[in-house]
């Protein structure tokens, strides 16, 4: 079950039988009873709830199961038949677990301690045929693919550092993208910059046909956004840029070819949230001002 939204990165998904969508933003609470009826009717061997919200506990309770699995964060966690710790970790801490080792936890006992990477499959969408329009495969192989925006404010790379980092790759064509919301910083950026080879696909790709390119680039940097998991998921290359937030809450990339870079300078502000804010509270944004270029294009060259 998923958010309306978000239903095509599971297209032609090869373990996936049925899935369900919820319209969070028409008519939220009514389109969650009826996914509530439509659970009920079904009978499962075993429920997995990853969510830490009261909404997708009612789900869990509406369904029939005897197996039911959360977090205790939950407020409904008192429905399931099992429950799990989820800790986010603290600045400075080295054994904290990723999100998928906390989600890992739940199915354990039949799968083996370790976690298995996130995976998606753009291929069973044919992917690359659309990619095949924009870019040869050979000019593919050597593009620089950046993602600029994201939800919170505090969590994107500063604007003006974008295009500093566009003008460090004037020897690779470039791809930024996006959201179709996110076309118009996507062309500030391209506007200020003096580069000539760059390319504005903001809107323009699937979220599979975004994961496929950023797997076939030779580098793609992104925030502490969602572009991050979709590299993840294709185990591409990828360096993951951390400003307000930090990768001990365990939301960081996972490929074998991944990096982070954060702010060289100790912030007593940082991080200032879980989920990043709409400003920096300071006033100053140095956790994204302060990260260098140079730290940014170091794994490529």
């Amino acid at each position: 079950m998923v958010r309306k939204g978000n239903a095509s990165l599971f297209e032609n998904h090869p373990f996936i039988t049925t899935l369900h969508l919820w319209d969070k933003r028409k008519r939220k609470y009514r389109s969650l009873i009826q996914l509530m009826f439509t659970l009920r009717k079904q009978r499962y061997d075993l429920v997995v709830n990853l969510q830490r919200f009261a909404s997708s506990g009612m789900l869990t309770w509406a369904m029939k199961s005897k197996n039911k699995r959360g977090f205790t964060k939950n407020p409904m966690a008192f429905v399931y038949s099992q429950s799990f710790d989820h800790r986010i970790g603290e600045k400075g801490e080295t054994d904290f677990q990723h999100e998928i080792e906390r989600n890992h936890a739940m199915i354990e006992q039949w799968v083996g301690p370790k976690a298995a990477q996130p995976r998606l499959y753009p291929a069973q969408v044919n992917a690359s045929a659309k990619l095949d329009t924009l870019f040869a495969s050979a000019e593919r192989q050597s593009l620089i693919v950046m993602a600029p925006a994201s939800v919170w404010f505090t969590k994107m790379y500063a604007e003006e550092k974008w295009v500093e980092l566009v003008e460090a790759f004037k020897d690779h064509k470039v791809a930024l993208i996006g959201a179709p919301s996110d076309g118009d910083l996507v062309e500030r950026i391209i506007k200020a910059s003096t580069h000539t080879d760059i390319h504005n696909l903001a809107g323009k790709l699937s979220l599979l046909e975004s994961a496929q390119l950023m797997k076939e680039a030779k580098m793609s940097y992104v925030n502490d956004s969602a572009p991050l998991h979709l590299a993840s998921s294709v185990d591409a290359p990828v360096t993951a840029i951390f400003c307000s937030t930090i990768p001990e809450f365990g939301f960081g990339p996972v490929g074998e070819n991944s990096c982070i870079v954060q702010s060289p300078k100790e912030l007593a502000c940082r991080p200032c949230g879980l989920h990043g804010r709409r400003s920096c509270p300071q006033g100053h944004f140095q956790c994204a001002l302060s990260i260098r270029t140079e730290d940014l294009t170091e794994g490529v060259k």
